[in-house]
């Protein structure tokens, strides 16, 4: 299972151990780098193939009169219905193009990197899809515009750079070094893992990702213009990248301590219990939570389409995180030293889980 957004493959307030980390060669970084540009590429011309070769039946206004159209061709059927929609070129994206991919590597890696870059996709496609509700300003401009899709669409890319950035510093700025620890598990433990993944990994991963961004789908197909209640939202959601950044970056910041302890010949710090991760074991894992909840409520509007039941989104969000952070967490009681079990076991004792917290006595 994939960490959910934000969640890579360092575990919080575990020191490091005496590995060696093969480092690709400049060819197969450049290789990695192309194959990351270049896989989105079929779903991008598939959709400007659609959007301009197929238009709208007459009867067709906004997404409340689609179920009324029928005897269309299959790509007018995929026209009239953006979920459905972005669900086959998600699925046909991650089958036919990433898992190829990953049994020629023999690693996901590339799932990692697609998780910080399709929020975004997916945002850009259901504000640029014809059914894509917009307001036509009175003001003799004639012009047209949906201000909290824009927002939205910002926000996203803001929590995407946050993400990719943690990504490639993980990675000390090269592509496809290692897999992820869950994956690579799942790899040693099982030799059916290439034909399993395809389940545990990319199907998983579509109904997450689908699932994540639902709120993009009600913002961008019902206009509603913008409120006081969306800019608290859009602080909240800004407040949220903010944690997730700051505690990505004393988690960081604690790694490069303790590999350089390490490596003279100094016993490692066996908890990060500073900053935010002193009132919260996983500050990163709150920090993803209040975005998409913010997220959430921004594309909430009870009785519009799709908007009552948007907030499963951040819903398999939390759930996803919560059954992340027990796994996380065995881990971190199971393997390593004796002090580095011990110290996080009375770490678990006085420090909140999730929401930060002061410490229990």
């Amino acid at each position: 299972m994939h960490a959910s957004p934000g969640v890579k493959s360092r575990t919080p307030g575990v020191s490091p151990k005496r590995t060696h980390k093969a480092v690709p060669s400049p060819t197969k970084s450049r290789v990695n780098m192309a194959l990351a540009m270049c896989a989105p590429i079929p779903a991008v011309l598939f959709c400007l193939w659609l959007f301009s070769t197929h238009s709208l039946p007459s009867a067709v206004s906004n997404v409340s009169n689609v179920l009324h159209v029928s005897d269309v061709s299959w790509a007018d059927t995929l026209l009239l219905h953006p979920f459905v929609c972005l669900n086959a070129i998600l699925g046909v994206t991650l089958l036919g193009v990433l898992y190829p991919i990953s049994l020629a590597q023999n690693s996901v890696w590339l799932m990692d990197l697609s998780w910080t870059l399709i929020p975004p996709l997916v945002s850009l496609f259901y504000s640029s899809h014809p059914l894509a509700a917009r307001h036509i300003d009175m003001d003799g401009s004639g012009s047209v515009s949906n201000m909290r899709s824009t927002v939205a669409f910002g926000l996203v890319c803001l929590w995407s750079a946050r993400l990719t950035y943690n990504y490639l510093r993980r990675e000390d700025f090269t592509l496809g070094q290692r897999e992820d620890w869950r994956y690579a598990k799942m790899r040693r433990e099982s030799r059916w893992f290439p034909v399993t993944q395809i389940g545990s990994v990319y199907i998983l991963q579509q109904v997450l990702l689908v699932g994540l961004t639902l709120p993009l789908l009600a913002i961008n197909m019902v206009y509603t213009p913008l409120q006081v209640s969306d800019v608290l939202l859009v602080l909240s959601a800004l407040t949220g990248i903010e944690i997730a950044h700051s505690a990505d970056g004393a988690l960081a910041a604690y790694m490069a301590k303790n590999a350089a302890l390490v490596s003279s010949g100094q016993s490692p710090i066996p908890v990060l219990d500073e900053g935010l991760w002193r009132y919260s074991r996983h500050p990163n894992y709150f920090g993803e939570q209040v975005f998409w909840w913010s997220l959430g409520l921004m594309g909430w509007r009870k009785g519009a389409y799709g908007m009552d039941w948007v907030l499963v989104g951040p819903l398999l969000n939390t759930l996803c995180l919560w059954m992340v952070t027990r796994m996380t967490e065995d881990r971190m009681t199971s393997s390593g030293t004796k002090v580095r079990q011990s110290a996080y076991r009375k770490y678990q004792k006085t420090t909140s889980m999730w929401i930060p917290l002061p410490k229990r006595k």
